[in-house]
C-alpha cells in the first residue's frame, strides 16, 4: 500500500451459521497503518506489519495479513509547506497532510505552475483518507480544492516524474459557531466555550440530528470512549472480561482500553456499560489516565474538606477528588446555604463532562 492509501480487508467467517460471526481487527503497529471494526485500513506511514482479524466467539481463530507501506507523511503547520521537489523524482508516494483545530473545511489553492505527468496523479484526501478528487497534469494549476473536514491530505502517486510538481499557494479554511454545529445549545450557557473546545477536538460528539445534548447524562461506556479519542483510538483486541462487553460493539475497544491500560477496572464481572457515570467516577478515571500519561498527580489531602458534602466522597474517590479540585477540574456547586457542594454521588452531565476534560486538558495535561 502507498501511504494516506485506504482498502478494506474482508474475513470469511465458517461455518456459515456460526452463533457468533463477530470480528476484532488489530494491527502490530498503528504508526505504520491503522485499521477500523470493519476491516478498513489505512496506511499511515513506510513500514511494514500485520492486519489480524480476530473472531470473536472465544475459539481463539485468526486470521493475518502482512501489510508493506511505501511513501512518507509530512505533517505541515502551514499549508504553504504541502510542496513536491522542483522537477520531481519518479517512484514519489508522499502524502502531505494538514490539520486546522475545529475547521469543517479547508480550501487549498494551488500555485500557477503546478504539472504533474500524464500518468502521474495528486489524489485530495480528507481525514479518513476518503478521496475528494484525483487531478492530473495541468488540472491543479491555478485552482482551489475544497475538502469538508478539518484535515486535507495530498497523496502524490508519480511513478514516472520529471515535471515540475505542484505547491499550494494558500489555504482558507471555515469553522462553524458550536451553536451553528449543535442546534440545542444555549449560547449564553456556562458550558459553551467547554463544548466548544471538545468539539473542535473531536474529542467528544453529538448525539445526532445535530444535537449535543448538554444536560443529558453520559454513561461509564461513553466516558471511557472519551478519553480513547484522546488517544487517538488504539486499536485493541477483544478478550472476555466483562459479561456487559460482547465484542464487535462501538464500546468495546473503548472499555478493553480502560480496563488493560488501568484507567478503571469495572465492578468485577460486569463493566456498568449503561450505567451513568458518577462525578467521583469520571474524576477517578481522568486521574488514573494522568498517571498513565504520567503527567502531574500531586495533590492535598485537605482538598476536599472546603466542601460541604465531603463526607460523601467514596473512599476510592478521594485522592482523585482532592488532585481535580487541586486542578481546577472540579470546583462544586453553590448551594442555597452559600456552601459548595462536590456532590461526588451525582450523574455527570454532557457539559459537566466537556468542563472537566477541558480543565484537564489545560491545566494538567498543558494543552494549548
Amino acid at each position: 500500500m502507498k501511504c494516506g492509501q485506504k482498502k478494506q480487508i474482508v474475513a470469511s467467517v465458517a461455518p456459515d451459521n456460526a452463533y457468533d460471526k463477530s470480528l476484532t481487527w488489530v494491527t502490530t503497529d498503528a504508526k505504520v497503518a491503522k485499521v477500523d471494526k470493519n476491516g478498513n485500513v489505512t496506511a499511515v506511514s513506510a513500514g511494514q506489519c500485520y492486519i489480524t482479524a480476530i473472531a470473536n466467539d472465544g475459539s481463539g481463530a485468526q486470521c493475518s495479513c502482512f501489510i508493506t507501506v511505501s511513501g512518507s507523511m509530512y505533517e505541515v503547520d502551514d499549508a504553504t509547506k504541502m510542496e513536491s521537489q522542483h522537477n520531481y523524482k519518479k517512484e514519489c508516494s508522499d502524502v502531505w497532510k494538514y490539520s486546522v483545530i475545529g475547521a469543517d473545511s479547508i480550501t487549498l489553492t494551488f500555485d500557477s505552475k503546478t504539472q504533474i505527468a500524464a500518468a502521474d496523479y495528486l489524489i485530495i484526501m480528507d481525514r479518513d483518507g476518503n478521496e475528494v478528487g484525483k487531478f492530473t497534469k495541468k488540472e491543479l494549476a491555478g485552482k482551489s480544492v475544497t475538502v469538508k473536514s478539518d484535515t486535507v491530505m495530498i497523496r502524490f502517486d508519480a511513478p514516472v516524474g520529471n515535471q515540475w510538481g505542484f505547491k499550494v499557494k494558500k489555504a482558507t479554511y471555515k469553522k462553524l459557531k458550536v451553536t451553528e454545529r449543535f442546534s440545542d445549545l444555549d449560547p449564553n450557557a456556562w458550558y459553551i466555550s467547554a463544548v466548544e473546545y471538545i468539539s473542535d477536538r473531536r474529542i467528544m460528539n453529538g448525539k445526532g440530528n445535530k444535537k449535543f445534548a448538554p444536560n443529558a447524562t453520559i454513561t461509564r461506556a461513553e466516558f471511557v470512549t472519551v478519553l480513547w479519542n484522546l488517544e487517538e483510538n488504539p486499536a485493541m483486541q477483544y478478550s472476555y472480561i466483562f459479561s456487559d462487553v460482547p465484542g464487535g460493539q462501538w464500546y468495546t475497544e473503548p472499555v478493553m482500553w480502560a480496563y488493560q491500560s488501568g484507567v478503571t477496572r469495572g465492578y468485577g464481572s460486569t463493566f456498568g456499560t449503561n450505567d451513568n457515570i458518577q462525578r467521583q467516577q469520571l474524576v477517578t478515571m481522568l486521574y488514573s489516565y494522568a498517571k498513565l500519561k504520567g503527567y502531574d498527580t500531586k495533590f492535598s489531602k485537605d482538598s476536599i474538606k472546603s466542601f460541604m458534602d465531603y463526607g460523601n466522597v467514596a473512599v476510592y474517590a478521594e485522592d482523585a477528588m482532592n488532585w481535580a479540585i487541586g486542578n481546577q477540574i472540579i470546583s462544586g456547586s453553590k448551594q442555597n446555604n452559600g456552601k459548595y457542594a462536590l456532590k461526588p454521588e451525582g450523574q455527570a452531565t454532557r457539559a459537566e463532562c466537556a468542563q472537566m476534560v477541558k480543565q484537564f486538558l489545560l491545566n494538567v495535561a498543558k494543552e494549548k
